[in-house]
């Protein structure tokens, strides 16, 4: 690969975070702490960027006058790029911007906070020759101001501009995304995983703009949709600049030439070579995606062939509300693999199409099923025998509604990732299928959850590879590790570091096998009306369908559906008014909130919002007019309005309408800092008198 559009020797990176501020109403930002980890490594990574250490400086949680002696320090130090991140909370305050330090609040803005002018200002003044700014906090698009940019590629005092490109995750007055269930907040998850995974085309590069491009394309839903704000880019640096290089390209390259070092006579020009490889892309052509991303975009298929035609394939499908895996490793080399697998997998579509496929249908009889094709396929083969070598098999089948998992394998085990209990391991049958095979059961493993499950099913060939350093196997215990290691990154990160530590380990070798992998973050559908869920996975060996229960500490009293009647609570000198009306979705909230025990208070009314979100009414209105509350009661506060941004992610319209008195700019800035946590459209209303 040729060079980047900056010089590594004489550029730096600053990565900062801060992940807590000393601002009661703004929650701590955990994900920031993996932000800027994750992307260190990256800057790091020779395949990627290719820094020295002493050249990418990360700085966690510091004070504001930390942050700007540090960027004073490394403008000095360098002619040539500097690439300032930043993530974190911020502040907008007359359309200025001030990025939070350890210490910040909200009353002391100026004193505690990096004012974003001097930031500029720092930047201006050195002798930098090319300023890359990534920012991932709210209103951070109000940063290109001194461009005179409100929009992108709107030029105003050029001479400010000069040098500087700008990435931001959100308009002036818009919020930033984060989920506290993700390792990274979501415009960094996004860039993180362009760097990881690189672009799907012929490029060498990754440029500024198809940065902002894949970010904006790519997750322009999630963030118009959830958010309600949209990711902006201005660029004095030309879109051409070189930002990155493209893992995709080059991984495609190694892979091309580990291909031709096999020697295979298949890389020959000759016919029949030729209809081998036809023969592949036809057999890779019958192993469908979509069901499994549509369904679960949090996943992967990890697929390296040793030679055109693999014997290693999958099956993904979803039949009457049930999403159906398959993983098999076959022996069967060359056009007798292909033929079979297509076989196979039309007569699994018929199956499943026409077959009744009722409530306990579980993998243990699929897996009979898919036995029986087998010896099918055998009986008509003119040469059985080669039917009759061992084929192992692992059938998953995920009904995300009841939150319920049922795994069978013959040959194959299954791991999965609970993060309440760790790995854990299925174990299949002893014994693969295979023509003479006239099992009549197989075992049948269910789980049922109310949390997140992390899956995986694969083939022998990662953990059978030969390393270049002693010959030696890289061994199945040595494989549950590396995925027990890699559960703090999404999993199109995963993918990518099971691929580089697969190739790392195989050095020199050849590949000896097809390697085959896939990953799946299995998430249940989410239960209104229950909260304080006990969460975990229980286990259930060969038995029968067992729909899940469910334990809460608060429940709604039996045969009572709250939404089908008015919630009124009359106020006191202490507890507000409430008066929720379903039909209407108007939900109003005024008074005072001083209370000594909100949590018993506004339990009943977080009830009535859940049982509420699972048929909202067209509009929903939430009124909020409070003289005061404690900090106790901004809590509950907290958890009733993050109900109702569970209503709004769901597609709904909800919109929320803060009173506050003329005079009263504490009840303003309550208001304001309520805004920025709940990504449900605000308005802030003034009342006279």
């Amino acid at each position: 690969m040729s060079s980047l559009d900056i010089d590594l020797a004489h550029s730096k990176v600053l990565l900062i975070g801060t992940s807590k501020i000393q601002d009661e109403f703004l929650p701590d930002i955990p994900q920031v702490v993996n932000n800027v980890n994750d992307l260190k490594e990256l800057f790091l990574d020779p395949d990627i960027f290719g820094f020295e250490e002493e050249n990418v400086i990360a700085l966690l949680n510091k004070d504001s006058n930390s942050i700007v002696a540090n960027m004073e320090k490394v403008c000095y130090l360098i002619k040539d790029t500097l690439i300032l991140y930043y993530s974190g909370h911020a502040y907008l305050n007359s359309n200025k911007l001030f990025l939070t330090g350890k210490t910040s609040n909200a009353i002391h803005k100026h004193s505690s906070c990096v004012d974003f002018d001097t930031v500029v200002s720092i930047l201006r003044n050195s002798d930098v020759l090319k300023k890359i700014l990534i920012l991932d906090c709210c209103h951070s698009g109000s940063a290109t101001n001194f461009l005179g940019a409100g929009t992108p590629y709107i030029h105003a005092k050029p001479e400010y501009g000069k040098g500087f490109a700008i990435l931001t995750a959100s308009g002036l007055s818009e919020i930033a995304g984060f989920d506290q269930q993700n390792r990274n907040t979501e415009y960094t998850g996004s860039l993180i995983q362009l760097l990881t995974l690189g672009l799907e085309s012929e490029k060498l590069f990754i440029h500024l703009d198809d940065v902002h491009n894949y970010i904006k394309n790519n997750h322009v839903n999630r963030f118009t949709s959830i958010h309600g704000n949209t990711p902006t880019f201005v660029n004095k640096l030309g879109d051409s600049f070189k930002f990155a290089n493209n893992i995709a390209v080059l991984r495609q390259k190694q892979n091309e030439e580990e291909t031709k070092d096999t020697g295979d006579a298949e890389n020959s020009v000759d016919p029949i070579h030729q209809s081998l490889a036809q023969a592949g892309s036809l057999q890779r052509s019958f192993f469908n995606t979509n069901a499994l991303f549509a369904e679960y975009r949090n996943a992967f298929i990890l697929n390296l062939y040793r030679h055109s035609i693999g014997g290693d394939f999958y099956y993904v499908n979803k039949y009457k509300g049930k999403l159906f895996v398959i993983v098999a490793d076959c022996p069967h080399m060359g056009l007798p693999a292909a033929l079979w697998i297509t076989l196979l997998i039309k007569s699994l579509d018929d199956f499943l199409r026409y077959s009744n496929i009722s409530s306990d249908y579980s993998a243990s009889d699929l897996l009979l099923q898919l036995n029986a094709e087998f010896r099918i396929l055998a009986q008509h083969s003119s040469g059985e025998s080669q039917f009759m070598a061992e084929a192992k098999l692992g059938v998953c089948v995920i009904d995300r509604k009841y939150g319920l998992m049922s795994f069978s394998g013959a040959g194959m085990n299954l791991l999965y990732y609970d993060i309440h209990q760790g790995q854990k391991e299925l174990e299949g049958e002893r014994d693969g299928i295979s023509g003479g095979n006239v099992a009549a059961s197989f075992n049948s493993y269910f789980l049922k959850t109310n949390t997140v499950l992390r899956l995986y099913m694969y083939t022998d060939g990662f953990y059978t590879q030969t390393g270049s350093a002693d010959g030696s196997p890289y061994s199945h215990m040595a494989f549950k590790e590396l995925l027990n290691s890699l559960q703090g990154h999404d999993m199109p990160v995963q993918q990518h570091k099971l691929a580089k530590a697969f190739h790392q380990y195989k050095g020199s070798q050849k590949q000896h096998d097809d390697v085959l992998v896939i990953g799946i973050e299995f998430v249940p559908a989410p239960k209104p009306g229950l909260v304080n869920e006990q969460a975990g996975t229980e286990v259930l060996l060969d038995k029968p369908f067992i729909r899940p229960t469910h334990i809460s500490q608060y429940k709604v009293p039996e045969g009572v559906d709250l939404t089908q009647q008015h919630l009124r609570v009359r106020d006191t000198s202490k507890t507000p008014r409430i008066m929720c009306n379903a039909v209407k979705g108007v939900i109003d909230i005024s008074g005072n909130s001083g209370m000594d025990h909100p949590q018993e208070f506004y339990t009943p009314l977080i009830l009535w919002v859940q049982q509420y979100a699972a048929t909202p009414a067209v509009s929903t209105t939430v009124n909020l007019q409070l003289n005061s509350f404690n900090i106790s009661s901004a809590k509950q506060l907290m958890a009733v309005l993050k109900e109702f941004e569970t209503i709004y992610r769901s597609g709904a319209e909800v919109a929320i309408n803060w009173y506050y008195q003329e005079d009263d700019d504490d009840m303003l800035e309550a208001g304001e800092d309520f805004e920025s946590m709940v990504h449900v459209p605000f308005k802030m209303i003034e009342c006279s008198g």
